[in-house]
């Protein structure tokens, strides 16, 4: 049976890896932020990606546990069939101000495109914990589909494929500043991880930052808003509207009566909708015909 095998040094103690994999908090912080896990032997970890819905649900139970050295965990139950009585394995050892960690994933029944996108996957995932351990900062349950590297859905075989990266940009007049900070940072929660004379960038969710300029020769506020339209997802979209409202933001009347549509302060427009709701019609005709007629 072929195994996933990687090898990763960290610059923090056994004891700081160690409770990184065994407690909630710790893998919250680098590989599902939807995590439960019951530290002792025995207990069970589960392990949920809302991105790939409701149903995307990982369930281990805890084999072993040996102090600052050792975690086994055996897979119950997963929206990965592959992953069906699989075993997967940290080892932990020092070296001088390292830890080495290997990790194995073992019981794969074959080597297919499954196995090739799990090996991609967690080696993602445990350099996000390395990140976590060394900055404070990890990359959990990336927007990066894996699925659609290892198998493109679209196009030849090996044809280049095209997905949003991490960073977008907003241009504004600098007397809008305060109220861009305060509603980003108070309102939505988003911590404001860069700051300089002339610009704030603004961390939403995990991996997706929004760099707002401030500029003399921004665009007035109605011409931004004929520009490109943003949706948020949250999982108490009334919650986060009565929120938005309190603010002082006013609702954009809009065709789609059914979600709230508003101007953020720095202008960028935004659709309010909630995590589990299916958005596909979007991607179909009939969504496009009622946007064209607005």
């Amino acid at each position: 049976m072929p195994d996933i095998m990687h090898l990763v040094r960290i610059h923090a103690s056994p004891e700081m890896v160690y409770r990184a994999l065994t407690t909630a908090e710790g893998i919250r912080n680098w590989w599902t932020r939807d995590a439960d896990l019951n530290q002792t032997i025995g207990g069970t970890g589960e392990f949920r990606f809302k991105k790939y819905g409701s149903g995307a649900v990982t369930t281990v139970r805890v084999d072993e546990l040996e102090p600052p050295r050792r975690v086994v965990w055996r897979t119950i139950s997963s929206f990965h069939p592959e992953w069906a009585d699989t075993t997967i394995t940290f080892d932990l050892r020092a070296e001088g101000s390292v830890t080495v960690l290997s990790f194995a994933h073992r019981g794969f029944r074959r080597e297919d495109e499954a196995y090739a996108l799990f090996t991609t996957g967690w080696a993602y995932y445990l350099v996000s914990l390395q990140q976590y351990l060394e900055t404070g900062e990890g990359a959990p349950s990336t927007d990066i589909d894996f699925a659609r590297v290892v198998r493109p859905e679209h196009g030849e075989s090996g044809s280049p494929s095209v997905s949003l990266g991490e960073n977008s940009k907003l241009t504004v007049l600098p007397e809008e500043r305060d109220q861009i900070q305060r509603f980003y940072r108070d309102v939505l929660d988003c911590p404001l991880t860069k700051t300089s004379e002339a610009a704030d960038v603004f961390r939403l969710d995990s991996d997706f930052y929004l760099g707002v300029v401030y500029d003399e020769s921004a665009l007035s506020l109605s011409d931004r808003r004929k520009s490109i339209w943003l949706e948020l997802r949250t999982d108490r979209p009334e919650e986060l509207k009565a929120k938005i409202l309190q603010f002082g933001i006013e609702e954009i009347e809009y065709w789609d009566r059914e979600r709230f549509y508003f101007q953020a302060p720095g202008g960028q427009v935004y659709r309010l909708v909630g995590t589990a709701e299916d958005m596909s019609k979007w991607q179909r005709s009939a969504a496009i015909d009622g946007l064209l007629a607005d």
